[in-house]
Formats: C-alpha cells, structure tokens, sequence
C-alpha cells in the first residue's frame, strides 16, 4: 500500500504541503469489527458506557471510566479479561486487566485515567487503569480470558467498530446503550450521547429514575422509500420490551428495541403510541404524528435547498458562501424569528451552535438566499441580490447547517436529529456527524453544491434528498445567479489535463469535464477514486498518439468511487488538482455514457521508456503491462504497508559503497543505477497492517507462509497494474485492492528452496559468523519481575506482549517473556545447527554480567538448546576471560560477541582474550563491543597447527549521537553515504587489527580470520583499510552475487569473515547463507499474531535474525600448506526438457599460483560420473537425460592432488 499523506478535508490550501512527510504517516481506513455477539435480547456482558472527558474542562466527574453491564440471570467471572483503548487512528492506547466478576442484571465499572478538572469521584470501581481516552473520538474492546474480542463500541470517528460509529460524546457527556444489554451489532443504533451516569457491581438500580421516552417530534415518510426511526428510552431496570398501537399497516416495531421500520405504500397520516416495559413491568408511553407523503411531494414546511461553501476560492464562480432556503407550500412564511444554525462536521454533542437570526418573507413556492462569508482569495462572481446576509465562512466539503423557528439554538446531539425541538430543517453534508436520517456523505467543492433533489421534497434523510451540483443561488425575487465561468475550462481531454512534458497540471485550479474508461477501482482500502483513461489508449509506444502527456487521470471521490465498473465508459466534472505529486480531479460528477467509448489497451512498455521522472510522468495513472524482467529488492514495508520494492532487470539494487570506495566512479554508477530502475509494487490501499491497526485482522497482501516474496525473487505479472506516483514512490498499483497472496496478479519465485541449506564450501572444518539479533534469555517481563528495571514492549494484536521495545540502555532488547523467547531461540538454533560449522562467531549476545549473573549464563543456555536438538555434548562454548581481563562491566555493551564449535571437529587452543584498554570515556570501544579472540586447531592436531578467529561487532551506522571523531556525521549522498559513525568504526578496524596481530604472535600463528558483523559494506573506510593491509573479505571473492543484509532496498554486506594471507590458503570456498536479510521480517518471532496471517514457523531457519551467516570452508592441519581451489560448475543448455535433453556438465578448476591435476566426479539424481582434468583444469561430463521435472542438483567433486586442496560445487538444473 502506498503510506498515506494526511488529505485534507478541512483546508484545501495544505493539499500539495512537502511529501517528505509520507513515510512517517500512517494511514488507518475505517474498520468494522467482526460481530462477536449479536444480542437484541440482551444475552451476554457487555459495554455499557463510555465517558472520556474524566477531569477536562466542564466535567463533573475527575475521571474517565468504562462501565460493562451484565443482562443474564447469572454472575459472569471476568478473571483474566481486559478492555482496551484506541484511538481515532485506530492506534492502541493501553489495556486494563479485569478482575472478579458482574452481577446478574448488575453492572461493573473501570475507572481511568484522571485529569485536572472535574469535582465528583467516581464511585468505587471495580477495576482501575490508567487509560486516558479521548472525550469525543476512538474505540473501546471487551475481549475475554482467552483474548477474544467479546464486545466493541466505536464512537465519533472511532476507526474500529461494530456496524457504525456511535455518536461522539463530549468532555460533559457519555456515549451510552440506548437499551442495557441490548446488542445488535451496530454501534451507531445501539449507543446514544447522554449525561455520564457511572455505576459499580454494588449498584442496586435505586438512582436509576423513573423510566422516560424521550420526547418524539413529528415524523415524515414517503411512498416507496424506506423508513427507520428508533426511540429512546432511559432509566428503570433493563431489559426493555416495546409495543406501539396506531402504526399504518406497511410499518412494524422491533419488540427489543423499539425501532420502527417499512416501506409506505400510500400517504395518510397516524398518530401512533408507543409503549415501553421495563425489566420491572414499569411502562411508560409516548406519541408523536406519522405523515406519509407521496413520492416528490413536496414538504409542508420551509426547506433547506442548497449549501455551498467554497465562495471566493481561486477559480471558484461566486464570491460569497450561500445557503437557500425554499418555500414548497401555498403561503408566504414570515422567517422574523427563525435563524441559520452551523456546527463544524465533527461537533462534539451538545456543542453549542453558531446561530444567525433571519428577517423578511420567503414567497410560496419561492426562495430566500442567504449570503455568508468568502475564502481570501476573492475569486467569483458577486451572488444575486441576499435576502439576508450573515457573518459565516462555511467549510467547504462538510458541516452541519440547520434552519430553525427560534433565534437561540437548542443544545442537540450528534447523529441523527429528526424531531428534534425547534428543528424546521437541517442539513448535514459532507462527512458531517450531525444529520437528519444520513448525512449527504459528498465533499463539496468548488464547482458543486448540496442541492435538494427534487427542490420541495423532505423524506428526513439528506443522503436521499441531496445531490451535487453546479450552485445556482436563487433569491426571493427569482433571481439566480449564473457565476463566473473563467474558472471553467470546458470539456478537455485527458491529455490536456495532465499537459505536455511537465509533472503538473496546466489546468490545475480549474473545472474540467473530460471523459474515459475505468481501468482501476479503490473503493476499498482508503484510496477513495478511480482511474480513468483516453477511450482507445494503450499498446505500444508507438500506439501513443499524445507523447510526453499521460492519457489517464486518477478521480478522487469517496461516494462516486462506489458507483463505477472498471470497463465502464464515464464522463467527469470536477476540479483538477495537485495532491502530493500526483494530478487528479476532485469533486467529481461522474455520468455513465450511454454509447462506450473505445476499450483500453494494457501499454506495453520496456523500462528503458520508463527510467525517468520525466519517462513516468508521461504514463502518470496509465494501465501499464510491465515488460521485462523484474526483481524484489525490499520486502520490509510489505508487513506494514503491503509494498513490495522491486528494480527493474534481473539484479537487486546495490549499496553504493558495497560496489565501489565512497565517492568512487563504481559507486556513483551504483547510485544512478539505483535511483533509475527502483519502482514499488503497491496493494492497491492505503491500510497499515500493524498490530494495533484495523487491519490486522485481515490478511497481509502477498506474503502467505508459502509465498515468502524473498529479496532476489523474480517478478512475473499476470494482470495490468497501474503506473502511479503516490506517497512519495512511483508504483505499480493493482486496479483494486489486493486482498491476500494475489498469485492472479503477480507471482514471485521461490528463493528459499535453494537456501534450504549453504552451499558447499568444502574443507574438513567450516567457520561460521551469525549475527543472532538480540538473543536475550532475560527477557523483558523477567527484568521487570526481578526489580530491574522498567519496559515498554511491542504487543500483538490481542496486546500480548512479544518483544521489548524498550528497557533502557543498559536493558534488555529482546523478547518480551519466556513464550516469545522459545521461538525466538527455536530458529536461531535451527539456523546455527544448519551452518554445518565447526566453529561459530556470534554477535548480539546477552551480556548476562549487566543483570547480575555470569557472563556466560545466556551462552550457555544457547549451548544447551543446541545440544538438546543436536545430542548431548556436541557444542560448546568458548568461556569468556576472567573479570580482571575484561573491561569493567559498567563499561561493556549489553550485547557481546562469543563462539560456539563442536569439541568432535576442533579444539579451543589457548583462553579467550579481550581488548580490554581502549573502553574508557571517549575512547574507540566506548561506544562498541570489545573484538573477542580464540585460537582453534582441528580435532586431533598439533597446537602448532592452530589458526586465530577475532569476532568483532563494530560500532552500527544508525544514530545521531555526535560520535568521538569528526569524521562520524553522515554524509547522506548516494554514493558518499558510509552511515554515521563512519570515522570510529575505522578506527575500530585499527584497533581490532592491532589487537588481532598480537593474539596471533603470541598463539605463534599466521593463520588469522577476522570475522563478525563490521557495520561497514565491502568498500568502505574500516575494510578498505583491511584489504590495504593484505587481508581478503571471503564472501566477496568467492561469493559475490550475495550479500547479508538488506537497507532501504538496497543489498550489501555488513557480516565479513576476513583472512590474513596464510589463512587464505587454508580456504576451500565461502557462501553467504540467505535465510535472514532477503526474508520479510513477518516471519520473524517478533512479529507472531501481528496480523490474521500466522507466518511464523519454528521449524525453519528463514528470519531468525536480521542478517545472513557467512560460512567458510576450511583444509586444517598437513593440508594446510595448499593452495585452494576454486571449482566452476556450469550446465548446458539453460532449457532442459523432461525424457529428451541432452545434459553437459562444464567444470573448471583454478588455483592461484598452480595448475590443479586429478579428477572430478559430478554427482545427480544418485548416479556419478568421473572425469579426469585435462592440462587447463576443465572437463566436461555428458549427463543422461532426465526422468523427471522440477529442479534437481548437481555437485561436483574435485579430488585435489599435491599442491590443491580438494574442493567442491554445486548447481540446480530446472527440468519442464
């Protein structure tokens, strides 16, 4: 999805504000929560009320509470339940535990969070928390003991609700259930604002008050169009029962919750009677007329018959606001004494109204136009001559405008307010909360008004009586004014509208009417428009007949959106406008052509068309069908957003300084590369898919445990995408939103079969380095328990805690309690078991010294874990030195380096040693780990044959911490760019060199691996400096397509395993192990339960950390003195068919400084083929055809002969 920038209902002039801020907004699209339990009849505990304006200005009460009220006959245990707080953005804001139980027909009341106002204490409640909810706007859940959401209430703009949102409650009122008890799953007809009213497990009902019926005005209907009214009772003993006698013959009333519902037939009028029971057989009554009127009758009272509030905005044709009102009836009325009412489209209830008094007399079946304020920029023309003018700048896509027969406005609620006392007419547009029946649910703008269709009839519903328009102010003498037209440029095409070699629109500001086919729908997932395109556009570059100007514009509506198909031909009005980036009409009229124009044609269209800004903008919003190959490069965002990165071409986009040095021609390239071939696959929606999100609930697009959308996975598109900019990206946006894997539209390879496992290195002995992402056994519920310190933690879905967030600098950073740690550690040791090493370098290990206890504690558990899955005794670790040997505790990191190796393959030589001088304030380790350094030998050798390791984990690249060197800010140029702390970090490498070199004299050895996680890629400053010194990066020279981590997109490699000359020799081959840096990290155990898709699997290796493994290939002891080999595999033809083609396998074996002899022997499908070099180290072996489809390996083995070590190769053959 894209990541949303905030649209602007409320100020047009913030609409095209810098777009630098896309990425740090997160978007929420309404969610409607999955009905847990429909109960009319009241069958089960729910919430009751809410009231969040606790100690705000005008309150009572000094505190918010939430008050839960039990309808059965028995008590309900709410032992291990909870309630939790959204806010409007549907971000959680807390939960509160629950404890003891509810009494039957009783209530249980949670106090919250307190403020600085208010007078009155709550009475005692039955739980507490700390909650501090919004007065007007969120969400509040009930879930059970086993964390199931029982109940939910929505109020105002609540993002997560049941049905609708309830009204919005205010610092003095509550949003309370019409009926205790009553559910139907609808937030909206379940809840009313009313005068908070708390009431703990101790109430007996005897302040309940004598049971009321609000007071009922009278109610119109019409022939034909559905009608719903429902009462309001309150007080007495619930459960209400209702009966009513006087109904017409087409209604009928809801025994449960007295709504009264049906279609009329035929006009008349009723005086009907309703009855209300309550739980203690007290009945109360109330009457009111029912009118039903013939269908385009017209109302037998003044009307409301058009708002528009966009007067003297740029382009805008009329200078002045207005409002008219119109007379349907036989006879003049006299407006002395009746005034214009305005509440902003999210008023609070009971908000207090402006109010305009009116003067002078509207003719029967006439008009009375009101004149109010105008926007600065004093475009349009003058309104007809106002029968009344008032002081008012109306807001121009929602509000709430009222007429009534008194100068001083009554207090009313929010939500629907038909009858209410004083109400002539009322009118609430846009997404305004006040309304009679619906609001009008269309944003006006600057060329349409809310106009009364047709102009007298009134069925109480705005939605039903209004539509859009172009505004015609009429006044009392006929008048209508006709508006300035200079902002009106006509029917245009497409093109015209996007303009020619430029990235906005020439019409920008202006009224357009134009005409297309839909090719893309969003009426879901927030994007709230559609695309349209030039009736017979598409094919091929060649095809273009308007080149350098875009053929489709996207239309930006949330009610239009709803009306059309993609294929249908349309034909739209609105304003042209620049939002974020991209051009699009808004404030649409859209009109369905009776003849279609010409289909559309998916452009065909390579990448070097499409390379620059310049190239896209020209196919800006058109249907596109991606030619060529395309690869994912990020797939971070597609847990949170449902984006998908991907670079054109067959190669992932490169760190520039993983190519070339800093600054370097190599590097530069890189980043031009990067910036001309990165495009983002989108979901078509612009929903987050956190855990506290809406979303959550539904399934993450793309990623499915079986479809784990890898980094290097190649892209093949089987639908049209559209080529959009937004959020600051160019996408390919699906034509709807994607809901799950999506395989119809796109598919990616399979990455992971062919990392099941490293590649084959060779040697006797395999040397490892794993970066294992903060392996905490304290884990943060067990720091807090033991009085350590205090966390915060990120919670799943349901608000379990699963890993920590923050415990402080000295805290730590791992899971959240014992549960998550056991998956955590369960992939983390299925990936170290799978390395097939010997000797095992680990960085962002718990340094268990901080809390207290050995330095080895979290080490050794880890060796326990591997033990107990590989057998008893076959690792070990390597004891860290004495404390008078390290630094200081206070001094060390939180997280160390340590090793691991199996005792059968080799032998520690010598104790460990540390660096342990250069900690102290300001020096180069004070803001790192300290290199950790062990000698090792092959099982059974001398110690004359031992080699060095030095595990390094050097000072990160994030942060913005003024560092110790000059040299430490970053320089984010592209190609410049090393992270900060660049300049420390060299001169760790420095340092850690120094260190390693002497652990080497006194080992008395040449052989010496530098390895870990160095925080620098493979050309920069600290490695650079290593390769001046005669040392080789193994990953690179004998791995270099892969790379261990991923950032923005962009592949390089952090993770080195570094070699001396002598201990290069030693080397048969290295591979960096693609398990973590190419995953999305949905996979990983801190993401467990964050969205309805369980990803999560403890059996595989895939995401246990951040960063991939390097392994190396080792020949120890007598071999040692050999050079190694390099083994080249490859296999011809590139296309192989099952039972018929004729297989070569190509091998050539190199050494440096000597020409290897002997044989090789290539292994498939359990048969063996032997071959001896010839003089230039090759040959090639016929293989027989093969039997059976799907991928098959071969390796190759190469014996090795007196001066080269034996070694080995492997490659996949793809059999159709």
């Amino acid at each position: 999805m894209s990541q949303p920038l905030p649209r602007s209902a409320r100020s047009r002039r913030a609409l095209c504000t810098a777009t630098a801020l896309a990425m740090a907004v997160t978007g929420l699209s309404g969610f409607i929560a999955a009905p847990a339990h429909a109960n009319p009849a009241g069958t089960g505990l729910v919430i009751n009320e809410v009231y969040g304006g606790g100690g705000n200005s005008g309150s009572t009460y000094t505190n918010d509470y939430i008050e839960l009220f039990n309808p059965t006959d028995a008590s309900v245990d709410v032992r291990g339940w909870a309630v939790s707080y959204y806010s409007a953005k549907g971000n959680l804001g807390g939960t509160t535990a629950l404890s003891g139980s509810v009494p039957p027909h009783g209530y249980y009341l949670i106090q919250e969070a307190q403020g600085t106002g208010g007078t009155t204490p709550l009475p005692t409640p039955d739980a507490s928390g700390q909650l501090a909810m919004s007065a007007t706007d969120g969400s509040v859940t009930l879930a059970d003991a086993t964390g199931a959401v029982i109940d939910t209430v929505g109020f105002g703009s609540g993002s997560i609700v049941e049905g609708g949102d309830a009204p919005a409650p205010s610092n003095t009122m509550a949003v309370t259930r019409r009926t205790p008890g009553a559910d139907t799953d609808n937030n909206n007809a379940d809840f009313v604002v009313a005068a908070p009213d708390p009431r703990n497990s101790t109430y007996d009902g005897s302040a309940a008050g004598k049971l009321t019926v609000a007071t009922i005005g009278p109610r119109t209907a019409t022939v034909g169009t559905a009608f719903s009214f429902t009462p309001l009772a309150t007080g007495g003993t619930s459960p209400y029962t209702w009966s009513a006698t006087g109904l017409p013959a087409w209604a009928s009333i809801d025994k449960a919750t007295g709504r009264i519902t049906g279609t009329p037939d035929a006009t008349g009028s009723a005086t009907v009677r309703l009855t209300v029971t309550d739980g203690a057989d007290v009945t109360e009554h109330a009457t009111f007329a029912l009118t039903t009127q013939a269908a385009g009758a017209g109302a037998d009272h003044v009307v409301i018959s058009q708002v528009w509030g966009d007067g003297g905005y740029t382009n805008a044709p009329f200078a002045n606001d207005f409002i008219v009102l119109y007379n349907p009836t036989d006879r003049a009325v006299d407006l002395t004494g009746h005034s214009i009412a305005y509440g902003a489209y999210n008023r609070a209830a009971g908000a207090p109204l402006a109010d305009f008094p009116l003067s002078g007399t509207i003719p029967a079946h006439g008009h009375f136009l009101v004149k109010a304020g105008a926007d600065t920029a004093g475009d349009g023309a003058a309104l007809p001559t106002p029968d009344a003018t008032i002081s008012l700048n109306m807001n121009y896509s929602g509000s709430f405008v009222a007429l009534l027969d008194t100068t001083t406005a009554p207090t009313l609620p929010t939500g629907d307010i038909t009858g209410a006392a004083h109400l002539v007419d009322a009118l609430g547009y846009g997404d305004a909360n006040t309304f009679e029946g619906r609001n009008q649910g269309t944003a006006l703008g600057p060329d349409t008004a809310a106009l009364r269709t047709p102009e007298g009839a009134d069925t109480d519903d705005n939605r039903a009586d209004f539509t859009i328009e172009r505004p015609a102010p009429t006044n009392a003498a006929g008048e209508t004014g006709q508006g300035d037209s200079s902002g009106d440029a006509g029917e245009v095409t497409i093109a015209q509208i996007q303009g020619t070699d430029t990235d906005t629109s020439p019409l920008a500001g202006k009224t357009v009417t134009t005409k297309g086919v839909v090719t893309a729908v969003y009426a879901t997932g927030g994007f709230n428009g559609f695309y349209i395109e030039t009736g017979g556009a598409g094919g091929t570059v060649a095809d273009d007949k308007t080149p350098g100007a875009s053929d489709a514009v996207f239309v930006y509506g949330a009610q239009s959106v709803g009306d059309v198909k993609v294929g249908e031909s349309v034909q739209v009005r609105g304003t042209v406008q620049e939002y974020a980036g991209q051009t699009e009409i808004t404030f649409p009229t859209v009109t369905k052509l009776s003849t279609p124009l010409p289909p559309v044609t998916a452009t065909r269209i390579a990448w070097s068309d499409l390379e620059t800004d310049a190239q896209k903008e020209a196919h800006e919003g058109e249907l596109i069908a991606p030619q060529g190959d395309f690869t994912v490069t990020d797939n971070y965002n597609t847990n949170f957003y449902g984006q998908v990165g991907l670079a054109a071409g067959d190669k992932l986009l490169r760190q520039p300084t993983d190519v070339g040095p800093a600054g370097s021609a190599a590097a530069q390239k890189a980043a031009d590369y990067n910036a001309s071939h990165a495009i983002t696959l989108d979901d078509g929606a612009s929903v987050s898919y956190t855990a506290t999100s809406p979303a959550a609930n539904d399934p993450l697009p793309w990623l499915t445990a079986d479809n784990p959308v890898s980094v290097g996975a190649k892209v093949t598109f089987h639908k049209p995408v559209v080529l959009e900019y937004r959020g600051s990206l160019w996408n390919f946006q699906p034509t709807g939103q994607v809901n799950g894997a999506g395989k119809d539209i796109v598919s990616f390879s399979d990455m992971r079969a062919q990392n099941a496992k490293p590649a084959a290195v060779g040697g006797k002995v395999r040397l490892a380095t794993f970066n294992v992402q903060n392996y905490f056994p304290m884990t943060g519920d067990r720091y807090i328990a033991g009085g350590l310190g205090k966390c915060s933690f990120y919670n799943d879905r349901q608000g379990n805690h699963i890993a920590v967030n923050d415990c402080g600098a000295t805290g730590p950073r791992g899971a959240a309690d014992q549960v998550s740690f056991q998956r955590q550690q369960s992939k983390i040791v299925t990936g170290i078991i799978g390395l097939g090493a010997g000797v095992v370098s680990l960085e962002e290990v718990e340094n268990s010294a901080k809390f207290g206890e050995d330095r080895d504690t979290a080490l050794a558990g880890l060796v326990d874990a591997l033990n107990a899955k590989a057998g008893a005794g076959t690792w070990a670790y390597v004891p860290s030195p004495a404390a008078a040997d390290r630094p200081a505790v206070a001094s060390e990191d939180v997280i160390r380096t340590a090793f691991i190796y199996k005792p059968a393959e080799v032998s520690p030589v010598g104790a460990s040693h540390i660096l342990k001088d250069l900690s102290g304030p300001g020096q180069d380790f004070s803001i790192a780990r300290e290199p950790l350094a062990q000698g090792f030998k092959a099982a059974g050798t001398a110690d004359s044959d031992a080699f060095l390791v030095v595990a390094n984990h050097l000072k990160s690249k994030g942060g913005t911490g003024a560092g110790l060197y000059p040299g430490d800010k970053e320089d984010t140029r592209p190609a410049y760019d090393q992270g900060a702390y660049n300049e420390t970090r060299t001169h760790q490498a420095h340092d850690m060199l120094t260190f390693a070199q002497e652990q080497a004299r006194a080992l008395k050895t040449d052989k010496l691996f530098l390895v870990g996680d160095f925080n620098a890629y493979n050309h920069e400053d600290p490695m650079e400096y290593l390769y001046g010194q005669g040392y080789t990066d193994l990953g690179s020279a004998y791995d270099p397509d892969h790379h261990s981590y991923s950032f923005h997109g962009l592949a390089g490699t952090l993770d080195h395993i570094v070699a001396s000359p002598a201990a290069k020799a030693m080397v048969t081959g290295a591979t960096v192990w693609q398990i973590n840096a190419q995953e999305s990290v949905a996979f990983n155990y801190s993401r467990y339960n964050y969205n309805a898709s369980q990803l999560f699997n403890a059996a595989d290796p895939f995401s246990a950390s951040d960063h991939d493994p390097v392994v190396v290939g080792l020949n120890t002891g007598s071999q040692s003195g050999k050079v190694a080999s390099k083994i080249d595999l490859k296999i011809t033809p590139n296309k192989v068919v099952v039972n018929k083609t004729e297989v070569m396998a190509h091998v050539t074996v190199t050494a440096t400084g000597a020409k290897p002899t002997g044989t090789v022997t290539v292994t498939v499908d359990g048969r063996s083929f032997c071959a001896t070099l010839s003089g230039g180290g090759v040959a090639n072996i016929k293989l027989p055809v093969f039997r059976s489809t799907g991928k098959h390996t071969v390796t190759v083995k190469y014996s090795g002969d007196a001066k080269v070590l034996a070694g080995t190769a492997e490659a996949t053959v793809t059999v159709g």
